[in-house]
């Protein structure tokens, strides 16, 4: 397993050299290279599962060859061996089919000490390992601190600088951080808010200066062995609510996006996830960017729930990163602007972020039929087939290759595609344009694979090209026969726009007879215009009702019409 950062996708990094980093050097966030797949199956079957034995078997898909499969087994037994409870992190029924994730049995009482105890823990072994000392930093809104002077107290090679905003924490955290009197333990107190404090840790880390004269590490989830370490209580949730049938929703509260950005790292590696709920406090940057677009900056406020008063959600980086296909360059002109302008990003971007937020695993919504248009693995399909998608697949001779959303056209109806393929053969674009009388072929898999899994063609002639008045801007009208769940541009928009020109027309008369005329006429009117609306609403509701009550009944590979 590799690293690179998300500030330059080219650097190649080991998960012993990125641990004891914590942030690349160029100031990005490090993330794999590709990504493990856990079958979930697997740990559900297994009688000897305790937390720290899946905690391990996550966990070992990170570390690569940098420590061997006893050593961490020890690791991670002796990293929750200091919970009170016999679960670790047992989740509790409020309701049916709703539950409560407890993260609340380590040293400190935060969720955080379920990543910290075990970063610390692997801290000290590649420390020791490779005969290193190291500084660690860390900002914290409250629980982090607490939680990482707990993991890291009394560790010869370690000494722990945790950065707090003065009097902006809870009580009880700001007495956790400064009661600890370990040698190896410092706090500052910080005039300022979180942000602040995570400014200062970061710019220590690509000041030059500082790295010759010691050698730094991340304690915060900027660290990616905080992510991993977190990723493990939500397969853990879902092993112990046993609802093995079906996705589940996770609801998440959020400050720098770790915790959620775990979750989502779990829906990768194959966690049934559905959808993920994130929330916030006042400071609600990362509800104003996944809803709105708003990624622009505020003040801090102060709330009673400190660890989430943050503006400035570090991991999101991840997630951007990820958006943009991994595109450091992209990133990198991003966060520019963030931290220049204070500005908003295109609706775009944020929607293609809420789409892999929304769904953490690979399910699909929606199929339909691609072509090759060329031999260098290049496919066109329908825009509404892929619209929406975080992830497409094709089926080619019995195999499923992955594609890259290249381009789209909503106006047409078209995307195209690009798998690592070099078919033989393909359909290639015709040299002139489609004129009255052409010959033309429809092909494809009517309503998917529930009803045909033959390849269906139909041929017909072009009859008509030519604008749409209402909702299309143009359209293809063919005379042949429809086959069902063919989507082309001649067969649904003119049929769609043959029923809607039809009714409106005859609409617009009714009104006119109702506006200027007067006792039958008007009556005549009323009543055609609830006719035109009774009539629609029969052949559409009614008629798809029943088709899908037929359809439901008979399951029929082939429908004739």
């Amino acid at each position: 397993m590799y690293y690179h950062s998300t500030r330059n996708s080219k650097l190649k990094k080991t998960f012993d050299e990125i641990i004891i980093e914590g942030l690349s050097s160029d100031g990005g966030l490090f993330m794999p290279r590709s990504w493990p797949k856990v079958k979930i199956e697997n740990l559900l079957n297994r009688d000897d599962l305790s937390y720290d034995i899946l905690a391990k078997e996550i966990i070992q898909n990170y570390v690569g060859d940098t420590i061997n499969k006893k050593e961490l087994e020890l690791i991670t037994k002796k990293s929750y061996s200091n919970f009170s409870h016999e679960k670790i992190a047992p989740i509790k029924k409020i309701e049916e089919n709703k539950f409560i994730l407890e993260l609340f049995y380590g040293p400190t009482f935060a969720f955080k000490d379920y990543p910290l105890q075990l970063v610390g823990n692997l801290f000290q072994y590649y420390l020791t390992k490779k005969n290193k000392n190291i500084t660690v930093i860390g900002a914290t809104s409250g629980d982090t601190g607490s939680a990482a002077i707990e993991a890291c107290r009394d560790k010869e090679n370690i000494k722990i600088f945790i950065l707090h905003p003065s009097m902006k924490t809870s009580d009880i955290q700001r007495k956790q951080m400064t009661t600890v009197m370990s040698e190896n333990v410092y706090n500052i107190a910080v005039e300022g808010t979180f942000d602040d404090c995570q400014k200062i840790v970061k710019d220590l880390f690509v000041s030059n200066k500082l790295k010759n004269e010691t050698t730094l590490s991340a304690i915060n989830s900027i660290n990616w062995a905080r992510i991993i370490s977190q990723t493990v209580y939500f397969f853990w949730a879902y092993i112990q609510a046993k609802k093995f049938d079906k996705k589940v929703n996770y609801i998440v509260p959020t400050g720098n996006f770790g915790n959620v950005y775990a979750a989502h790292v779990a829906g990768i590696m194959g966690l049934p996830i559905n959808k993920l709920y994130v929330t916030t406090n006042e400071n609600d940057i990362m509800h104003r960017t996944l809803s709105d677009g708003d990624m622009s900056l505020k003040n801090v406020k102060s709330t009673i729930s400190p660890s989430m008063d943050i503006q400035i959600s570090s991991n999101f980086e991840r997630q951007l990163f990820e958006s943009l296909d991994s595109n450091s360059n992209d990133l990198n002109n991003l966060m520019k602007e963030f931290y220049e302008n204070s500005a908003g990003r295109s609706y775009k971007l944020v929607q293609c972020i809420n789409e892999s937020l929304d769904d953490g695993s690979d399910a699909s919504g929606s199929s339909g039929t691609a072509f090759f248009i060329n031999n260098k693995g290049y496919l066109l399909t329908n825009n509404h087939v892929v619209e929406g998608c975080s992830l497409s697949k094709i089926t080619y001779k019995n195999k499923d290759y992955e594609t890259k959303l290249i381009a789209t056209d909503q106006t047409l109806d078209l995307a195209l595609l690009k798998a690592e393929i070099k078919p033989k053969s393909y359909f290639a674009f015709a040299k002139d344009e489609a004129k009255k009388l052409n010959k033309v072929y429809v092909a494809g898999y009517p309503l998917g694979k529930g009803l045909s899994d033959d390849l269906k063609i139909s041929s017909g002639i072009v009859s008509l090209f030519s604008p749409s008045p209402i909702l299309y801007s143009w359209f293809l009208k063919l005379t042949y026969q429809v086959t069902p769940g063919i989507r082309s541009p001649g067969v649904s928009c003119v049929t769609l726009t043959s029923i809607i020109d039809a009714n409106v027309t005859t609409f617009i008369a009714a009104v006119i007879l109702f506006t200027l005329g007067s006792g039958p006429i008007k009556g005549f009117s009323v009543t055609l215009g609830i006719g035109i609306m009774t009539s629609v609403f029969t052949a559409v509701y009614l008629t798809r009702l029943l088709i899908s009550i037929y359809f439901g009944f008979k399951k029929p590979k082939i429908l004739n019409l």
